[in-house]
């Protein structure tokens, strides 16, 4: 009896192993079959795409307006379509210029895929959304401004990185006047974006800088400094005076550098009277600047005031090195400083 029950539990256990082996086997089949489907799919709209822009662009023996007609009918209908359509236009974009750029533009737009992209910048699906204000910004489309604003503000990282590039890729001038509609700090990485793409994207009028002084974020008001002083505008150094007292350390520190950069000598007195009460992040810019534009004395009168930070110790050997070439007194000098051991 035991061992029928045995015999009858090992045939449905060998039963559902072997009906579990079928069925991966016919998913890992169905899978492929979809698979190679629409690998097929996507072979033949990007053939139907690229024989549309040959004969768009170069066969004028053929009616422009039969052919955007039969290829919307045919070859647009699915969300699939759509998407290849557009990822190839983008790969046009990128390679073509001048006036065959221009009948390109034309043709993506006669395609009605603008009005497409237009509904995904609307998308509740964030991954839609800055995929779809990517393709705006190479295709040079414009986008509603409200829409804009929200992207701006947008709680994930990829859509606010998205729409900022739009902003920059679109701008004919003020490029940074998104900034104003900002109202979350701006990250290290979004500052590095914006000012590799004011070079690679921007080409019209020098902006102003200072437009987004007022702003109330200070990670924006920082790097409106940052930009001031990179693009060497001098007639705003009487607006960024009054940032040398600002209560934010990083704008103070900022404030410090762009002077450096600009080469304006006249607040190293200031400077010198602020330091004892300084942090130590705006206390390097002190020591930096001093070093660029002061002497031996000012930059002595600092030195009781650097002994509890290490890397000020070090910065404030080295401009002491440079201010005075003929004292070098070895490459572990502190030059009357404290020692890490002596503390």
């Amino acid at each position: 009896m035991a061992q029928d029950k045995f015999i009858t539990f090992s045939l449905y256990a060998l039963i559902i192993i072997i009906s579990a082996i079928v069925f991966l086997i016919g998913l890992i089949v169905i899978l492929r079959l979809y698979k190679t489907h629409k690998n097929q799919k996507k072979i033949k709209q990007i053939d139907a795409i690229g024989e549309l822009v040959n004969n768009y662009l170069f066969n004028e023996e053929l009616e422009k307006d039969v052919l955007i007609k039969e290829f919307r009918s045919n070859k647009l209908k699915t969300k699939f379509e759509k998407k290849i359509t557009i990822k190839e236009f983008l790969g046009y974009y990128e390679n073509f210029k001048g006036e065959s750029l221009s009948q390109l533009s034309h043709l993506f737009r006669n395609l009605e895929l603008d009005t497409y992209i237009q509904s995904l910048t609307k998308s509740k699906k964030w991954h839609l959304q800055a995929r779809a204000l990517y393709v705006a910004g190479v295709v040079k489309l414009k986008a509603k401004e409200e829409i804009i604003e929200n992207c701006l503000n947008h709680k994930r990282p990829e859509v606010q990185e998205q729409s900022l590039l739009y902003c920059l890729k679109t701008a004919e001038n003020d490029p940074v006047s998104f900034l104003a509609k900002m109202n979350q700090p701006l990250t290290l990485w979004q500052q590095a974006y914006i000012e590799n793409g004011l070079k690679l994207w921007y080409s019209g009028p020098t902006p102003d800088f200072s437009i987004n002084l007022t702003h109330n974020e200070p990670s924006i008001v920082s790097f409106s400094i940052h930009l001031i002083a990179m693009y060497n505008q001098f007639e705003h150094i009487k607006q960024l005076l009054p940032f040398l007292k600002n209560q934010n350390e990083k704008i103070r520190s900022t404030t410090i550098a762009a002077f450096a950069k600009l080469q304006y000598k006249n607040i190293l007195p200031e400077l010198i009277r602020a330091f004892k009460n300084e942090t130590p992040a705006v206390k390097k810019e002190i020591l930096i600047y001093v070093q660029k534009f002061g002497d031996s004395t000012s930059l002595n009168s600092l030195k009781p005031f650097i002994n509890e930070d290490l890397r000020l110790k070090l910065l404030f050997a080295n401009s002491y090195q440079l201010l005075n070439p003929t004292s070098y007194s070895g490459p572990h000098s502190t030059y009357g400083l404290n020692t890490p051991n002596q503390l």
